[in-house]
């Protein structure tokens, strides 16, 4: 046999043996590696999958300039998580699921700090929360329970100062609130009827503003202990009433 011969079934051995190993892959139907890396025509790593150190499987995707832009992984605690980042590597929001299984979505901004954060709590709640440069919350929106609505603004100090809700029976109320959390003061609608509700430090009603379901309006004024002592008011058929009582709540004086 000449060298040629020779050479040529080789050739044909070896192309028979990668026939037979391209079967035995499409039979198996699977690739076992411990990493994989994907590289563009400039030989530039774009797409590497592997698993971590510490045991953490990672997916990353690469741009030209060598910036991981997406990470998809899940660590040992079985939380799965997606992480887009900016042009400078830095992440900018992340996708995941946290240890008791509820989704969150956290973004930041170009200093790394959380500034929105969205998830669906264990008890099915849903919230959605904005913070401050400082990364401190300083509005919250969420769904009750029970299906009311409400909005809760917070202030330097990470205190409760306004709260906006919509109550189960459809009512909508505004609350102002001091720095201990206390409401001072409020805003609702409750039967057809607009209220103010101002308040001492103590909690105790002191100027109640209305317009009742007549259309007529009314102010109330109160002590520390609850008892009216002043009532305005203006009906339609009556004009205007006015009522002043003593400290022991005897009416003193009225008109007409």
């Amino acid at each position: 046999m000449t060298a040629e011969e020779q050479i040529q079934a080789m050739r044909e051995e070896i192309n028979a043996m990668r026939s037979r190993i391209d079967e035995l892959e499409h039979v198996r139907g699977e690739i076992r590696a411990l990493r994989f890396v994907l590289v563009d025509a400039q030989g530039k790593t774009r797409a590497v999958l592997g698993v971590s150190p510490d045991g953490s499987s990672v997916m990353s995707l690469i741009d030209a300039q060598g910036n991981s832009r997406v990470i998809l992984g899940a660590d040992l605690d079985k939380r799965p998580s997606i992480v887009l980042s900016d042009a400078n590597g830095e992440s900018r929001a992340t996708l995941m699921l946290t240890i008791d299984g509820s989704p969150l979505l956290v973004m930041t901004d170009a200093h790394g700090k959380s500034r929105v954060m969205l998830t669906v709590g264990s008890d099915g709640i849903p919230v959605l929360d904005m913070r401050d440069f400082q990364g401190d919350p300083r509005l919250v929106l969420g769904v009750k329970i029970d299906g009311s609505p409400m909005l809760v603004m917070i202030d330097a100090f990470q205190k409760a100062r306004a709260e906006l809700k919509v109550k189960p029976d459809g009512a909508p109320m505004l609350g102002l609130l001091d720095a201990q959390g206390n409401i001072q003061a409020a805003l609702g609608v409750s039967e057809g009827a607009p209220m103010l509700d101002m308040k001492d430090a103590q909690g105790k009603s002191r100027a109640v503003l209305m317009v009742d379901t007549d259309g007529a309006p009314m102010l109330a004024l109160s002590d520390a202990q609850g008892r009216t002592l002043a009532a305005l008011a203006v009906y339609i058929d009556e004009g205007a009433w006015l009522a002043l009582s003593d400290a022991k709540g005897n009416l003193t004086w009225r008109t007409p």
